[in-house]
Protein backbone atom coordinates (compact mmCIF):
# COMPACT_ATOMS: atom_id res chain seq x y z
CA UNK A 1 0.00 0.00 0.00
CA UNK A 2 1.58 3.47 -0.75
CA UNK A 3 1.99 5.86 1.83
CA UNK A 4 -0.85 8.00 0.60
CA UNK A 5 -3.28 5.36 1.09
CA UNK A 6 -1.80 4.76 4.37
CA UNK A 7 -2.63 8.08 5.66
CA UNK A 8 -6.23 7.62 3.73
CA UNK A 9 -6.71 4.66 5.56
CA UNK A 10 -5.88 6.55 8.88
CA UNK A 11 -7.97 9.45 8.46
CA UNK A 12 -10.75 6.89 8.01
CA UNK A 13 -9.70 5.20 11.22
CA UNK A 14 -9.59 8.32 13.21
CA UNK A 15 -13.14 9.83 11.80
CA UNK A 16 -14.91 6.66 12.60
CA UNK A 17 -13.16 6.66 16.08
CA UNK A 18 -15.43 9.36 16.92
CA UNK A 19 -18.66 7.67 16.26
CA UNK A 20 -18.89 5.26 19.74
CA UNK A 21 -20.72 1.78 18.88
CA UNK A 22 -21.79 3.73 15.13
CA UNK A 23 -23.61 0.97 13.31
CA UNK A 24 -26.27 0.83 15.96
CA UNK A 25 -29.08 3.10 15.11
CA UNK A 26 -31.69 1.29 17.17
CA UNK A 27 -32.92 3.51 20.16
CA UNK A 28 -32.11 2.45 23.60
CA UNK A 29 -32.14 5.79 25.71
CA UNK A 30 -35.01 6.33 27.80
CA UNK A 31 -36.98 9.33 26.05
CA UNK A 32 -36.73 11.20 29.43
CA UNK A 33 -32.95 11.84 28.68
CA UNK A 34 -33.57 12.74 24.59
CA UNK A 35 -37.83 14.04 24.95
CA UNK A 36 -38.61 14.93 29.06
CA UNK A 37 -41.73 16.91 27.09
CA UNK A 38 -43.12 14.61 24.44
CA UNK A 39 -46.01 16.28 22.59
CA UNK A 40 -49.28 15.02 21.39
CA UNK A 41 -49.94 17.20 18.48
CA UNK A 42 -47.69 14.81 15.76
CA UNK A 43 -45.42 17.63 14.98
CA UNK A 44 -42.19 16.15 16.57
CA UNK A 45 -39.72 13.58 14.65
CA UNK A 46 -37.08 11.74 16.52
CA UNK A 47 -34.42 10.97 15.04
CA UNK A 48 -31.27 7.83 16.49
CA UNK A 49 -28.46 8.74 17.40
CA UNK A 50 -24.86 6.59 17.85
CA UNK A 51 -24.22 4.64 21.42
CA UNK A 52 -28.43 4.11 21.22
CA UNK A 53 -29.45 7.65 21.30
CA UNK A 54 -32.12 10.47 20.18
CA UNK A 55 -33.17 13.87 19.04
CA UNK A 56 -35.90 15.38 19.04
CA UNK A 57 -37.13 17.68 16.13
CA UNK A 58 -40.28 20.14 15.84
CA UNK A 59 -42.10 20.59 12.69
CA UNK A 60 -42.17 24.52 11.48
CA UNK A 61 -44.85 25.23 9.09
CA UNK A 62 -43.88 28.21 7.10
CA UNK A 63 -47.46 29.14 5.23
CA UNK A 64 -47.00 29.86 1.54
CA UNK A 65 -48.99 28.99 -1.52
CA UNK A 66 -47.51 26.14 -3.31
CA UNK A 67 -45.25 27.74 -5.69
CA UNK A 68 -41.43 26.83 -5.57
CA UNK A 69 -40.63 31.19 -5.69
CA UNK A 70 -42.87 31.81 -3.16
CA UNK A 71 -41.72 32.63 0.31
CA UNK A 72 -43.52 34.84 3.67
CA UNK A 73 -42.08 38.40 4.03
CA UNK A 74 -41.74 38.80 8.06
CA UNK A 75 -40.35 41.62 9.94
CA UNK A 76 -37.50 40.97 12.83
CA UNK A 77 -35.97 43.03 14.87
CA UNK A 78 -36.45 45.85 17.49
CA UNK A 79 -38.63 49.04 17.10
CA UNK A 80 -36.60 50.70 19.94
CA UNK A 81 -34.38 52.81 18.39
CA UNK A 82 -31.22 52.78 21.32
CA UNK A 83 -27.35 52.06 21.56
CA UNK A 84 -28.01 48.62 20.10
CA UNK A 85 -30.09 49.80 16.84
CA UNK A 86 -27.30 49.61 14.57
CA UNK A 87 -27.37 45.83 15.41
CA UNK A 88 -31.31 45.05 16.46
CA UNK A 89 -33.70 47.51 14.48
CA UNK A 90 -36.46 46.18 12.52
CA UNK A 91 -35.62 44.83 9.48
CA UNK A 92 -37.51 42.87 6.64
CA UNK A 93 -36.82 39.28 5.79
CA UNK A 94 -37.97 36.26 3.54
CA UNK A 95 -38.93 32.48 4.94
CA UNK A 96 -40.02 29.48 3.28
CA UNK A 97 -39.06 25.51 4.61
CA UNK A 98 -37.38 23.52 2.30
CA UNK A 99 -39.09 20.31 2.62
CA UNK A 100 -42.49 19.52 1.49
CA UNK A 101 -45.99 17.48 2.40
CA UNK A 102 -48.98 17.66 0.75
CA UNK A 103 -48.87 21.19 -0.37
CA UNK A 104 -46.84 22.61 2.77
CA UNK A 105 -43.73 24.17 3.45
CA UNK A 106 -41.92 23.33 6.45
CA UNK A 107 -38.76 22.75 7.90
CA UNK A 108 -36.89 20.73 11.09
CA UNK A 109 -35.63 22.62 14.36
CA UNK A 110 -34.05 20.72 17.31
CA UNK A 111 -37.00 20.92 19.62
CA UNK A 112 -34.02 21.32 22.79
CA UNK A 113 -30.71 22.50 22.43
CA UNK A 114 -28.52 19.91 22.49
CA UNK A 115 -27.65 18.40 25.59
CA UNK A 116 -23.94 17.05 27.03
CA UNK A 117 -24.68 13.44 26.06
CA UNK A 118 -26.29 13.71 22.67
CA UNK A 119 -22.83 16.04 22.23
CA UNK A 120 -20.90 12.95 23.17
CA UNK A 121 -22.76 10.42 21.45
CA UNK A 122 -21.53 11.93 18.04
CA UNK A 123 -18.18 13.97 19.06
CA UNK A 124 -17.00 11.73 21.80
CA UNK A 125 -14.83 8.22 21.86
CA UNK A 126 -16.85 6.02 24.24
CA UNK A 127 -20.90 6.25 24.96
CA UNK A 128 -21.69 7.87 27.89
CA UNK A 129 -24.45 6.02 30.34
CA UNK A 130 -27.40 8.31 30.25
CA UNK A 131 -28.73 10.48 33.33
CA UNK A 132 -30.40 13.66 34.40
CA UNK A 133 -26.88 15.27 34.18
CA UNK A 134 -26.21 14.56 30.80
CA UNK A 135 -29.35 16.61 30.08
CA UNK A 136 -27.61 19.71 31.02
CA UNK A 137 -27.19 21.77 27.68
CA UNK A 138 -24.00 21.07 25.89
CA UNK A 139 -21.87 24.49 26.54
CA UNK A 140 -18.10 25.05 26.03
CA UNK A 141 -18.09 25.05 22.21
CA UNK A 142 -16.01 26.77 19.50
CA UNK A 143 -18.62 27.84 16.46
CA UNK A 144 -16.55 25.50 14.30
CA UNK A 145 -16.83 22.46 16.64
CA UNK A 146 -20.89 23.23 16.20
CA UNK A 147 -20.28 23.37 12.25
CA UNK A 148 -18.92 20.08 12.83
CA UNK A 149 -21.25 18.34 14.36
CA UNK A 150 -24.04 19.06 12.00
CA UNK A 151 -21.90 17.31 9.70
CA UNK A 152 -20.81 14.20 11.72
CA UNK A 153 -24.72 13.36 12.88
CA UNK A 154 -25.44 13.47 9.32
CA UNK A 155 -23.30 11.50 8.12
CA UNK A 156 -24.03 8.94 10.85
CA UNK A 157 -27.30 9.61 9.77
CA UNK A 158 -26.68 8.59 6.09
CA UNK A 159 -24.56 5.33 7.14
CA UNK A 160 -26.50 4.00 9.91
CA UNK A 161 -30.33 5.51 9.72
CA UNK A 162 -30.77 6.82 6.15
CA UNK A 163 -34.61 6.21 5.75
CA UNK A 164 -35.14 7.72 9.07
CA UNK A 165 -33.76 11.42 7.79
CA UNK A 166 -36.49 13.26 5.93
CA UNK A 167 -36.03 13.14 1.86
CA UNK A 168 -36.93 15.75 -1.02
CA UNK A 169 -37.64 13.42 -4.50
CA UNK A 170 -35.53 10.84 -3.10
CA UNK A 171 -33.08 13.56 -2.07
CA UNK A 172 -31.94 12.85 1.64
CA UNK A 173 -32.08 16.50 4.11
CA UNK A 174 -29.05 17.05 6.17
CA UNK A 175 -28.39 18.63 9.19
CA UNK A 176 -27.27 22.15 9.80
CA UNK A 177 -26.91 25.38 12.38
CA UNK A 178 -30.14 27.57 11.98
CA UNK A 179 -30.10 30.60 10.26
CA UNK A 180 -31.01 33.82 12.03
CA UNK A 181 -33.70 33.84 10.03
CA UNK A 182 -35.36 30.23 10.83
CA UNK A 183 -34.06 30.88 14.50
CA UNK A 184 -36.17 34.20 15.22
CA UNK A 185 -38.95 32.88 13.06
CA UNK A 186 -39.03 30.20 15.58
CA UNK A 187 -38.45 32.09 18.86
CA UNK A 188 -41.01 34.24 18.38
CA UNK A 189 -43.67 31.92 17.49
CA UNK A 190 -44.07 31.49 13.81
CA UNK A 191 -47.34 31.00 12.38
CA UNK A 192 -48.73 30.09 16.06
CA UNK A 193 -48.80 33.58 17.30
CA UNK A 194 -50.87 36.83 16.11
CA UNK A 195 -48.81 39.31 13.61
CA UNK A 196 -49.34 41.58 17.02
CA UNK A 197 -47.49 38.75 19.12
CA UNK A 198 -45.02 38.11 16.57
CA UNK A 199 -43.67 41.68 16.42
CA UNK A 200 -43.25 42.06 20.51
CA UNK A 201 -40.19 41.83 21.94
CA UNK A 202 -40.73 38.01 23.60
CA UNK A 203 -43.42 35.08 22.60
CA UNK A 204 -46.62 35.25 24.50
CA UNK A 205 -46.12 34.25 27.88
CA UNK A 206 -48.83 32.31 30.26
CA UNK A 207 -46.64 33.52 33.44
CA UNK A 208 -43.54 34.89 34.16
CA UNK A 209 -40.11 34.93 32.42
CA UNK A 210 -38.96 32.71 34.64
CA UNK A 211 -41.22 30.34 33.81
CA UNK A 212 -39.84 29.80 30.10
CA UNK A 213 -36.02 30.79 30.18
CA UNK A 214 -33.02 30.42 32.35
CA UNK A 215 -31.42 33.56 32.94
CA UNK A 216 -28.86 35.61 35.36
CA UNK A 217 -30.44 35.85 38.75
CA UNK A 218 -31.14 33.64 41.79
CA UNK A 219 -34.66 33.16 40.91
CA UNK A 220 -33.41 31.52 38.04
CA UNK A 221 -30.25 29.98 36.57
CA UNK A 222 -27.86 31.17 39.06
CA UNK A 223 -24.80 30.91 37.47
CA UNK A 224 -25.27 27.57 36.12
CA UNK A 225 -26.33 26.11 33.00
CA UNK A 226 -29.76 23.44 33.29
CA UNK A 227 -31.15 20.20 32.02
CA UNK A 228 -33.77 20.74 28.75
CA UNK A 229 -37.25 21.03 28.87
CA UNK A 230 -37.77 21.60 32.54
CA UNK A 231 -39.24 25.10 31.70
CA UNK A 232 -42.22 25.60 29.48
CA UNK A 233 -42.34 25.91 24.99
CA UNK A 234 -42.66 28.80 23.59
CA UNK A 235 -46.15 28.53 21.32
CA UNK A 236 -44.19 26.31 18.56
CA UNK A 237 -43.14 23.47 21.44
CA UNK A 238 -39.81 24.39 21.41
CA UNK A 239 -38.13 24.48 24.97
CA UNK A 240 -34.99 26.53 26.34
CA UNK A 241 -35.46 29.45 22.97
CA UNK A 242 -34.54 32.24 25.75
CA UNK A 243 -32.02 31.53 27.99
CA UNK A 244 -29.60 28.90 29.31
CA UNK A 245 -27.09 27.99 26.47
CA UNK A 246 -26.72 31.29 23.80
CA UNK A 247 -27.26 29.54 20.42
CA UNK A 248 -24.91 29.50 17.26
CA UNK A 249 -26.28 30.71 14.04
CA UNK A 250 -25.53 29.74 10.58
CA UNK A 251 -24.22 33.39 8.59
CA UNK A 252 -22.00 36.00 10.31
CA UNK A 253 -23.20 39.14 11.93
CA UNK A 254 -24.38 41.97 10.02
CA UNK A 255 -25.04 45.56 11.23
CA UNK A 256 -28.30 47.25 10.44
CA UNK A 257 -28.75 49.74 7.66
CA UNK A 258 -31.70 52.16 8.51
CA UNK A 259 -34.04 48.75 8.02
CA UNK A 260 -31.89 46.08 6.05
CA UNK A 261 -28.38 44.43 6.59
CA UNK A 262 -24.98 45.90 6.09
CA UNK A 263 -23.08 44.98 3.54
CA UNK A 264 -19.80 44.11 5.93
CA UNK A 265 -19.98 40.17 7.38
CA UNK A 266 -18.21 40.11 10.79
CA UNK A 267 -17.77 37.75 13.41
CA UNK A 268 -19.78 34.81 14.32
CA UNK A 269 -23.50 35.47 15.72
CA UNK A 270 -25.23 33.61 18.89
CA UNK A 271 -29.04 34.30 19.87
CA UNK A 272 -31.00 33.79 22.76
CA UNK A 273 -28.93 35.02 25.58
CA UNK A 274 -27.47 32.63 28.00
CA UNK A 275 -27.96 31.92 32.00
CA UNK A 276 -25.25 35.14 31.98
CA UNK A 277 -28.04 37.19 30.92
CA UNK A 278 -30.21 39.52 32.78
CA UNK A 279 -33.90 38.53 32.58
CA UNK A 280 -34.49 43.10 31.70
CA UNK A 281 -32.30 42.03 28.46
CA UNK A 282 -33.85 39.25 27.23
CA UNK A 283 -35.63 39.41 23.88
CA UNK A 284 -36.11 37.39 20.65
CA UNK A 285 -34.13 40.31 18.72
CA UNK A 286 -31.07 40.02 20.88
CA UNK A 287 -28.34 39.13 18.86
CA UNK A 288 -24.29 38.85 19.82
CA UNK A 289 -21.55 39.11 17.73
CA UNK A 290 -17.75 37.18 18.50
CA UNK A 291 -14.77 36.88 16.78
CA UNK A 292 -13.91 33.59 15.35
CA UNK A 293 -10.48 33.49 17.35
CA UNK A 294 -9.09 34.51 20.29
CA UNK A 295 -6.10 36.57 19.94
CA UNK A 296 -5.07 35.43 24.02
CA UNK A 297 -4.97 31.58 23.19
CA UNK A 298 -4.74 31.52 19.46
CA UNK A 299 -7.38 29.12 18.88
CA UNK A 300 -11.02 29.27 18.37
CA UNK A 301 -13.01 31.45 20.63
CA UNK A 302 -14.84 29.18 23.04
CA UNK A 303 -16.70 30.14 25.80
CA UNK A 304 -19.03 28.44 28.70
CA UNK A 305 -22.03 29.56 27.30
CA UNK A 306 -21.86 29.05 23.85
CA UNK A 307 -24.15 25.81 22.72
CA UNK A 308 -26.37 25.08 19.36
CA UNK A 309 -29.57 23.14 18.50
CA UNK A 310 -29.70 22.14 14.75
CA UNK A 311 -32.46 22.17 12.15
CA UNK A 312 -33.10 19.76 9.36
CA UNK A 313 -33.32 21.25 5.62
CA UNK A 314 -33.20 19.80 1.71
CA UNK A 315 -31.27 21.32 -1.23
CA UNK A 316 -33.08 23.38 -3.67
CA UNK A 317 -31.89 21.20 -6.40
CA UNK A 318 -33.88 18.10 -5.83
CA UNK A 319 -34.45 17.03 -9.60
CA UNK A 320 -34.68 18.08 -13.08
CA UNK A 321 -38.55 18.40 -12.65
CA UNK A 322 -38.11 20.55 -9.29
CA UNK A 323 -35.55 22.78 -11.63
CA UNK A 324 -37.92 23.18 -14.36
CA UNK A 325 -40.90 24.04 -11.90
CA UNK A 326 -38.94 26.54 -10.61
CA UNK A 327 -38.09 27.51 -14.13
CA UNK A 328 -41.83 28.15 -14.58
CA UNK A 329 -42.19 29.85 -11.49
CA UNK A 330 -39.59 32.61 -12.46
CA UNK A 331 -41.14 33.31 -15.54
CA UNK A 332 -44.37 34.52 -13.74
CA UNK A 333 -42.58 36.61 -11.04
CA UNK A 334 -43.53 40.18 -11.93
CA UNK A 335 -40.55 42.08 -12.64
CA UNK A 336 -39.77 45.71 -12.84
CA UNK A 337 -39.39 47.57 -16.81
CA UNK A 338 -36.78 50.34 -17.66
CA UNK A 339 -39.54 52.62 -19.74
CA UNK A 340 -37.61 55.84 -21.29
CA UNK A 341 -40.67 58.28 -19.90
CA UNK A 342 -39.44 56.82 -16.43
CA UNK A 343 -35.92 59.11 -16.24
CA UNK A 344 -35.86 61.01 -13.17
CA UNK A 345 -35.69 64.90 -13.06
CA UNK A 346 -33.23 65.76 -10.31
CA UNK A 347 -35.98 67.72 -8.62
CA UNK A 348 -38.44 64.48 -8.84
CA UNK A 349 -36.30 61.94 -7.61
CA UNK A 350 -35.55 64.30 -4.27
CA UNK A 351 -39.36 64.07 -4.12
CA UNK A 352 -39.18 60.42 -4.28
CA UNK A 353 -36.44 59.76 -2.11
CA UNK A 354 -38.76 61.46 0.74
CA UNK A 355 -41.92 59.41 0.13
CA UNK A 356 -40.50 56.08 -0.68
CA UNK A 357 -41.56 53.28 1.87
CA UNK A 358 -38.43 51.05 1.28
CA UNK A 359 -35.09 52.18 2.74
CA UNK A 360 -33.17 50.90 0.30
CA UNK A 361 -35.29 52.67 -2.68
CA UNK A 362 -34.94 55.43 -0.65
CA UNK A 363 -31.64 55.26 -0.60
CA UNK A 364 -30.72 54.63 -3.94
CA UNK A 365 -33.03 57.74 -5.05
CA UNK A 366 -31.11 60.13 -3.16
CA UNK A 367 -28.06 59.00 -4.38
CA UNK A 368 -29.07 58.84 -8.06
CA UNK A 369 -30.28 62.26 -6.77
CA UNK A 370 -26.78 63.33 -5.55
CA UNK A 371 -24.84 62.59 -8.61
CA UNK A 372 -27.14 63.70 -10.77
CA UNK A 373 -26.62 67.26 -8.90
CA UNK A 374 -23.04 66.93 -9.20
CA UNK A 375 -23.82 66.53 -12.88
CA UNK A 376 -25.20 69.54 -13.18
CA UNK A 377 -23.05 71.57 -10.81
CA UNK A 378 -19.89 69.90 -13.34
CA UNK A 379 -21.72 71.42 -16.36
CA UNK A 380 -22.45 74.89 -15.53
CA UNK A 381 -18.79 74.87 -14.46
CA UNK A 382 -18.34 73.45 -17.53
CA UNK A 383 -20.42 76.21 -19.69
CA UNK A 384 -18.45 79.01 -17.12
CA UNK A 385 -15.17 77.56 -18.81
CA UNK A 386 -16.59 78.08 -22.47
CA UNK A 387 -17.92 81.46 -21.57
CA UNK A 388 -14.73 82.49 -20.19
CA UNK A 389 -12.58 80.98 -22.90
CA UNK A 390 -15.37 82.85 -25.81
CA UNK A 391 -13.93 85.97 -24.24
CA UNK A 392 -10.68 84.92 -24.49
CA UNK A 393 -10.93 83.90 -27.98
CA UNK A 394 -12.84 87.65 -28.90
CA UNK A 395 -9.15 89.49 -27.53
CA UNK A 396 -7.35 87.85 -30.02
CA UNK A 397 -9.84 88.30 -33.32
CA UNK A 398 -7.77 90.47 -34.94
CA UNK A 399 -4.75 88.08 -35.13
CA UNK A 400 -6.81 84.83 -35.31
CA UNK A 401 -10.37 85.49 -37.18
CA UNK A 402 -10.57 82.70 -38.91
CA UNK A 403 -9.68 80.36 -36.02
CA UNK A 404 -12.16 82.44 -33.92
CA UNK A 405 -14.92 82.05 -36.91
CA UNK A 406 -14.73 78.41 -36.51
CA UNK A 407 -14.49 78.42 -33.06
CA UNK A 408 -17.76 80.63 -32.85
CA UNK A 409 -19.71 77.54 -35.42
CA UNK A 410 -18.68 74.59 -32.52
CA UNK A 411 -19.36 76.53 -29.81
CA UNK A 412 -23.27 77.54 -31.49
CA UNK A 413 -23.40 73.48 -32.37
CA UNK A 414 -22.97 72.82 -28.44
CA UNK A 415 -25.11 75.38 -27.28
CA UNK A 416 -27.76 73.97 -29.23
CA UNK A 417 -27.28 70.42 -28.29
CA UNK A 418 -27.50 71.71 -24.95
CA UNK A 419 -30.76 73.88 -25.41
CA UNK A 420 -31.81 70.83 -27.28
CA UNK A 421 -31.25 68.77 -23.86
CA UNK A 422 -32.91 71.35 -21.52
CA UNK A 423 -36.20 71.18 -23.57
CA UNK A 424 -35.95 67.04 -23.48
CA UNK A 425 -35.20 67.60 -19.52
CA UNK A 426 -37.92 70.39 -19.09
CA UNK A 427 -40.20 67.40 -21.11
CA UNK A 428 -39.29 64.63 -18.57
CA UNK A 429 -39.98 66.65 -15.52
CA UNK A 430 -43.55 67.24 -16.89
CA UNK A 431 -44.21 63.61 -17.12
CA UNK A 432 -42.76 62.57 -14.34
CA UNK A 433 -44.84 65.28 -12.36
CA UNK A 434 -47.79 63.67 -14.12
CA UNK A 435 -46.57 60.42 -13.38
CA UNK A 436 -45.95 61.44 -9.43
CA UNK A 437 -49.15 63.15 -9.11
CA UNK A 438 -51.20 60.22 -10.35
CA UNK A 439 -49.08 57.89 -8.09
CA UNK A 440 -50.04 60.62 -5.24
CA UNK A 441 -53.64 59.92 -6.20
CA UNK A 442 -53.66 56.31 -6.30
CA UNK A 443 -51.82 56.34 -2.73
CA UNK A 444 -54.21 58.66 -1.84
CA UNK A 445 -57.64 56.31 -2.57
CA UNK A 446 -55.67 53.39 -1.25
CA UNK A 447 -55.52 54.97 1.85
CA UNK A 448 -59.27 55.78 2.19
CA UNK A 449 -60.25 52.53 1.24
CA UNK A 450 -58.15 51.19 3.97
CA UNK A 451 -60.01 53.84 6.78
CA UNK A 452 -63.58 52.91 5.20
CA UNK A 453 -62.42 48.91 5.30
CA UNK A 454 -61.48 49.64 9.31
CA UNK A 455 -64.86 51.59 9.93
CA UNK A 456 -66.60 48.67 8.65
CA UNK A 457 -64.28 45.69 10.04
CA UNK A 458 -64.12 47.85 13.94
CA UNK A 459 -68.27 48.47 13.68
CA UNK A 460 -68.30 44.13 12.73
CA UNK A 461 -66.45 43.34 15.81
CA UNK A 462 -68.44 45.35 18.24
CA UNK A 463 -71.52 44.11 16.81
CA UNK A 464 -69.95 40.51 17.10
CA UNK A 465 -68.65 41.46 20.90
CA UNK A 466 -72.67 42.82 21.47
CA UNK A 467 -74.36 39.46 20.32
CA UNK A 468 -71.62 37.19 22.01
CA UNK A 469 -72.67 39.30 25.35
CA UNK A 470 -76.45 39.04 24.54
CA UNK A 471 -76.44 35.46 23.82
CA UNK A 472 -74.82 34.93 26.95
CA UNK A 473 -76.94 36.63 29.02
CA UNK A 474 -80.03 34.97 27.16
CA UNK A 475 -77.52 31.28 28.49
CA UNK A 476 -77.62 32.69 31.78
CA UNK A 477 -81.29 33.17 32.04
CA UNK A 478 -81.94 29.80 30.42
CA UNK A 479 -79.22 28.13 32.48
CA UNK A 480 -81.78 29.32 35.33
CA UNK A 481 -84.65 27.67 34.67
CA UNK A 482 -85.38 24.01 36.17
CA UNK A 483 -83.15 21.52 33.83
CA UNK A 484 -84.84 18.88 34.61
CA UNK A 485 -87.60 19.99 32.13
CA UNK A 486 -86.79 18.63 28.68
CA UNK A 487 -87.70 22.22 26.96
CA UNK A 488 -85.21 23.87 28.99
CA UNK A 489 -82.60 21.90 29.30
CA UNK A 490 -82.50 21.84 25.31
CA UNK A 491 -83.09 25.56 24.90
CA UNK A 492 -80.06 25.90 27.48
CA UNK A 493 -77.96 23.52 25.46
CA UNK A 494 -78.78 25.42 22.42
CA UNK A 495 -77.86 28.59 23.61
CA UNK A 496 -74.55 26.88 24.78
CA UNK A 497 -73.39 26.22 20.99
CA UNK A 498 -74.81 29.87 19.54
CA UNK A 499 -72.28 31.49 22.60
CA UNK A 500 -69.29 29.39 21.36
CA UNK A 501 -70.10 30.31 17.70
CA UNK A 502 -70.92 33.82 19.21
CA UNK A 503 -67.45 34.09 20.60
CA UNK A 504 -65.54 32.68 17.81
CA UNK A 505 -66.88 35.21 15.43
CA UNK A 506 -65.84 38.08 18.14
CA UNK A 507 -62.51 36.78 17.99
CA UNK A 508 -61.92 36.57 14.16
CA UNK A 509 -63.38 39.93 14.10
CA UNK A 510 -60.54 41.13 16.38
CA UNK A 511 -57.93 39.60 15.20
CA UNK A 512 -58.70 40.85 11.35
CA UNK A 513 -59.05 44.29 12.80
CA UNK A 514 -55.36 43.84 14.60
CA UNK A 515 -54.03 42.83 11.49
CA UNK A 516 -56.04 45.64 9.44
CA UNK A 517 -54.34 48.22 11.94
CA UNK A 518 -50.95 47.40 12.18
CA UNK A 519 -50.67 47.20 8.32
CA UNK A 520 -51.93 50.11 7.83
CA UNK A 521 -50.01 52.15 11.04
CA UNK A 522 -46.66 50.29 9.28
CA UNK A 523 -47.52 51.43 5.82
CA UNK A 524 -48.97 54.84 5.83
CA UNK A 525 -47.96 58.02 7.87
CA UNK A 526 -49.93 59.84 10.27
CA UNK A 527 -50.32 62.65 8.06
CA UNK A 528 -51.29 60.70 5.32
CA UNK A 529 -54.09 59.29 6.94
CA UNK A 530 -55.22 62.78 8.63
CA UNK A 531 -55.56 63.98 5.39
CA UNK A 532 -58.02 61.00 3.90
CA UNK A 533 -60.10 60.59 7.03
CA UNK A 534 -61.89 64.26 6.19
CA UNK A 535 -61.94 62.96 2.55
CA UNK A 536 -64.32 59.35 4.52
CA UNK A 537 -65.45 62.14 6.55
CA UNK A 538 -67.42 63.91 3.09
CA UNK A 539 -68.16 60.67 1.54
CA UNK A 540 -70.05 59.69 4.53
CA UNK A 541 -71.79 62.99 4.97
CA UNK A 542 -72.46 62.35 1.64
CA UNK A 543 -74.17 59.08 1.50
CA UNK A 544 -75.86 59.33 5.00
CA UNK A 545 -75.45 57.56 8.64
CA UNK A 546 -75.53 53.92 8.67
CA UNK A 547 -78.96 52.47 9.21
CA UNK A 548 -78.99 53.12 13.54
CA UNK A 549 -79.22 56.59 13.20
CA UNK A 550 -77.38 56.98 16.88
CA UNK A 551 -74.23 54.93 15.04
CA UNK A 552 -72.71 56.55 12.74
CA UNK A 553 -69.69 55.29 10.27
CA UNK A 554 -67.93 58.13 10.77
CA UNK A 555 -67.18 57.34 14.46
CA UNK A 556 -65.65 54.73 13.38
CA UNK A 557 -63.36 55.70 10.31
CA UNK A 558 -62.19 58.69 12.99
CA UNK A 559 -61.25 55.76 15.82
CA UNK A 560 -59.69 53.95 13.02
CA UNK A 561 -57.63 56.81 11.97
CA UNK A 562 -56.22 57.56 15.43
CA UNK A 563 -55.39 54.00 16.63
CA UNK A 564 -53.64 53.34 12.91
CA UNK A 565 -51.77 56.64 14.02
CA UNK A 566 -50.69 55.97 17.61
CA UNK A 567 -49.47 52.30 16.27
CA UNK A 568 -47.43 53.80 13.84
CA UNK A 569 -45.94 56.07 15.76
CA UNK A 570 -45.11 53.61 19.09
CA UNK A 571 -44.75 50.45 17.25
CA UNK A 572 -47.37 48.79 19.85
CA UNK A 573 -50.98 48.95 21.36
CA UNK A 574 -52.94 47.65 24.24
CA UNK A 575 -55.37 45.08 22.95
CA UNK A 576 -57.71 45.18 25.50
CA UNK A 577 -57.40 49.29 25.47
CA UNK A 578 -58.37 49.30 21.67
CA UNK A 579 -61.28 46.42 22.05
CA UNK A 580 -62.61 48.92 24.96
CA UNK A 581 -62.79 52.18 23.01
CA UNK A 582 -64.64 49.94 20.11
CA UNK A 583 -66.79 48.75 22.41
CA UNK A 584 -67.89 52.65 23.79
CA UNK A 585 -68.92 53.71 20.36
Amino acid sequence: MSSARHIAAAAIALGLAGFANASEAEVTWQPQFYDPQPAEDGHDLILPMPCGGAMAFRRIETPVPMDWLMDQQIRLGSPAEDELSYAEYLRTEYIVGSLTDEGSRFFYIGKYEVTTHQWKAVMGDACPEPSMPGRVAMGGLTWFEGVDFTRRYTEWLLQNAPDELPHEEGEPAFLRLPLETEWEYVARGGSAVTPLDFRRAVFPMDGSLADYAWYQGAESAAGSMRPVGLLSANPLGVYDVLGNAEEFVLEPFRMNRAGRSHGQAGGFLTKGGSILTAGSRMRTAMRTEYNYFDENSGSATRLPTFGLRVVIAAPVSTSTARLEAIRASWENVPRARLETEGLDPIEALGELAGFAEDAVIGENLSLIEAQLRDQETALQQEQAELAQREAELRDQVATMADAFAEIQVALREELEIRDAMADTLADIQGSLREELAARNEAEARAVSALIYAGAVMMRKTRDDNRRWATLQRALALASSLDQSVPENRQQAENLQQLVAAARQNFQISRNAYFYLLIETGETYTGEQLQQQVSVVRQVFDQLGESDTPMDPFIAFAELFTDQAVAYGATGDFDEEATIQQILEL
